[in-house]
């Protein structure tokens, strides 16, 4: 069986430059994808209502309201080349901070840092 590890080393300048911020509402697919020999990470991710935009047309008293999902995102994306994930998401519906009534979305950022993919084979002793 094989399992796929990503590490990141070296300088992390490009991660601190500020990446864009992008919405994915309801039934959209977030999909991060690095190329060479960069792996993907995750900068903020945040899910709620956190404004009237494409997501959210109507306020309905619940705007402002949100989770920080950083540490999901980043456990199931930063280090990998490529992720994805769908909103939403049975991870980020635990842990919003909106009433559950009104739909939220999903706000994400990341860049491509410099990393070294390693892939590990697992044996089995018998």
């Amino acid at each position: 069986m094989f399992c796929c590890f990503s590490y990141l080393h070296g300088p992390f300048r490009r991660a601190l430059v500020h990446a864009e911020t992008t919405d994915y509402c309801l039934a959209e697919v977030f999909e991060a994808e690095c190329g060479g020999n960069e792996v993907v990470m995750i900068q903020t991710a945040r899910y709620g209502r956190m404004r009237i935009g494409r997501c959210v047309r109507t306020d309905f008293g619940f705007v402002g309201c949100f989770a920080d999902v950083v540490d999901i995102v980043a456990m199931r994306c930063s280090g990998r080349r490529r992720c994805s994930l769908r909103v939403p998401d049975p991870l980020f519906e635990k842990t919003t901070g909106c009433n559950a009534e009104f739909k939220s979305y999903f706000e994400v950022s990341y860049t491509c840092v410099s990393g070294r993919f390693i892939q590990f084979i697992q044996s089995s002793i018998r």
